[in-house]
């Protein structure tokens, strides 16, 4: 297991931050973006942000930003709905898992702000999963 540290989110906003070089466009920088961005959803490892928006954000074209987003696919770090402007980070619940089944109650919101669509569908399910195998009392919480 690795070891934790937080991250504060709004460095990527922060004006010192903003002044740095910035890396070339690559497929890291845009994992740690996706995993620190304050784009994220309060569930793990959910965005609601399309191509255009993610680009913007890193200063980089679409073109390449769309790139970068399929080679996370095919390494299966990332799940993507352009169309639907939804991003998914898969392995998100299991490393940043609620801590208590009252942790998830604020999700009923921002799970109605996600976009409807299969990859919603995805999410759910792998939720659905997570929780089942973790605590009874996680399943009450979710499906509440």
């Amino acid at each position: 297991m690795g070891r934790y540290a937080q991250v504060d989110r709004s460095m990527w906003v922060d004006e010192k931050f903003l002044t740095l070089s910035a890396p070339k466009p690559n497929a890291q920088t845009l994992f740690v973006w996706l995993l620190t961005s304050p784009d994220a959803s309060i569930i793990p490892g959910t965005y609601r942000i399309g191509l255009a928006g993610i680009a913007e954000s890193l200063g980089w074209s679409t073109k390449t930003t769309a790139a970068l987003l399929s080679e996370l696919e095919r390494a299966g770090m990332v799940r993507v709905d352009l169309k639907a402007r939804l991003v998914w980070l898969p392995n998100a619940l299991r490393r940043n898992a609620p801590k208590g089944p009252d942790n998830i109650a604020p999700w009923e919101k921002a799970w109605q702000e996600l976009p409807e669509c299969a990859l919603k569908a995805e999410v759910w399910q792998a939720a659905w999963d997570h929780f089942s195998e973790r605590d009874p009392k996680f399943v009450e919480r979710f499906e509440a």
